[in-house]
């Protein structure tokens, strides 16, 4: 159910997006073992974290926000924005997120979303 998996600057973490659990996971990379993970909503499937340690976490929801963004060393509860894609189609919901469809810019300063 692996979706999309990102390693923090340090190399210290991985950051996880499965579907389910309805949240990204974190783990250790010296023994694999779980951390708090960042809070989101159901079907995590896209992350992707900036070269300063933000974390931009992405969902396949199209009722709730697409795209958490949690700062390094910040809570892994409460992120300090949201996205939501527009909704271009004729469903009443927003697009969808692609699976892995995240990206910072090489110098953080902006992120992509597909």
């Amino acid at each position: 159910n692996l979706r999309d998996i990102a390693v923090s600057p340090d190399g210290a973490q991985l950051v996880v997006a499965s579907g389910a659990p309805y949240f990204h996971q974190v783990y250790r990379t010296s023994d694999l073992r779980a951390e708090q993970g960042y809070t989101s909503d159901a079907y995590p499937n896209a992350v992707d974290i900036a070269p300063n340690g933000t974390v931009a976490a992405g969902i396949d929801g199209s009722y709730d926000p697409d795209v958490y963004i949690y700062p390094k060393g910040g809570s892994k509860t409460v992120p300090v924005r949201e996205y939501e894609l527009p909704s271009t189609g004729m469903s009443s919901g927003s697009d969808l997120l692609e699976p892995a469809g995240l990206a910072w810019a090489p110098d953080g300063s902006r992120l992509f979303a597909v």
